[in-house]
């Protein structure tokens, strides 16, 4: 990375983005009542780890040992999408870790459509 690249900041400052927990009654409470959310990005794999910040390991493997169960995760995603779809907030999947070994991705697995 040149030293151009490296100089270059996030266009929006940190203290704009909300960072809510997954598998959260309290994630979806702030999202019932807050009327500055745009989107929300989730990543479903992560939520089966229930760690800050996995390791690509961590969510490779956590499909064969989740600290969660799927249902309960499957579940939380339902009430996330209800939520969305309620307060018209995009609800995005980061399928990094699932698209590569699923064809229908976490939507398919967990039976749960993004919006995107």
């Amino acid at each position: 990375m040149g030293r151009r690249a490296a100089r270059r900041r996030h266009p929006i400052s940190p203290h704009e983005n909300l960072y809510a927990a997954d598998i959260s009654e309290r994630t979806l409470r702030v999202l019932k009542t807050r009327r500055d959310i745009a989107c929300v990005l989730v990543n479903p794999l992560q939520a089966l780890t229930q760690r800050q910040s996995p390791a690509d390991s961590a969510l490779a493997d956590s499909l064969a040992s989740p600290a969660v169960s799927i249902g309960r995760v499957q579940r939380w995603l339902k009430s996330l999408r209800q939520v969305c779809s309620e307060r018209n907030i995009v609800l995005i999947f980061d399928e990094v870790f699932v698209a590569s070994g699923s064809r229908g991705g976490a939507q398919e697995y967990f039976a749960c459509a993004p919006t995107w």
